[in-house]
């Protein structure tokens, strides 16, 4: 009977060990199924697609030349083969399976696995980035008048303490005496 509990706490404590996180091979089949490379080849074309956007807007209402559109055409060359070496599918999916082993359970996996092998789990692979597309631009509708609205109170706020305020190194008035 004296061996029971020191056996019976070793056995609790070694339990720990024995709760591996998820093998590598379940984590890339989960990222297989959720498309994980898709998507990241989808956020990567939305990347092109805001950089264009900005270069447009930077040139907007001008006619460039010969020579500077061979530099923007350089620079967008650059860009392509800077992200798409960076951000490769090859170079992130390591750290992708990194994150997962040590962020879920091989029962937390294998439940993943399971629900997005139907089609609802499929459905919500599919449409999951129309959501968030769309949820980002109505928290964008919302955020930009509050923005301004804290703009304001923020420009009210630095005037009255400008207002209120002695440039720095200048003398400031003697504190008024104590009241004894």
């Amino acid at each position: 009977m004296k061996y029971l509990a020191p056996l019976a706490a070793t056995l609790l404590f070694s339990a720990g060990a024995f709760a591996a996180g998820p093998s590598t091979e379940s984590v890339e089949q989960l990222l297989a199924v959720t498309k994980s490379e898709q998507v990241l080849g989808a956020a990567r074309a939305s990347m092109d697609n805001n950089l264009q956007s900005l270069i447009s807007k930077a040139i907007q209402g001008r006619q460039l030349n010969p020579k500077g559109k061979k530099a923007i055409d350089d620079f967008v060359k650059e860009y392509n083969a800077t992200v798409s070496n960076e951000l490769s599918w090859s170079k992130l999916k390591p750290n992708y399976v990194k994150v997962y082993a040590e962020t879920f359970t091989q029962d937390e996996i294998n439940g993943m696995l399971a629900f997005y092998k139907t089609p609802a789990g499929q459905a919500m692979i599919q449409k999951m980035p129309v959501v968030m597309q769309k949820t980002m631009v109505m928290t964008q509708q919302q955020v930009q008048p509050m923005m301004q609205k804290i703009q304001v109170s923020l420009n009210k706020a630095l005037h009255e303490a400008q207002e209120n305020s002695t440039p720095a190194g200048a003398p400031t008035a003697p504190a008024a005496p104590a009241a004894k």
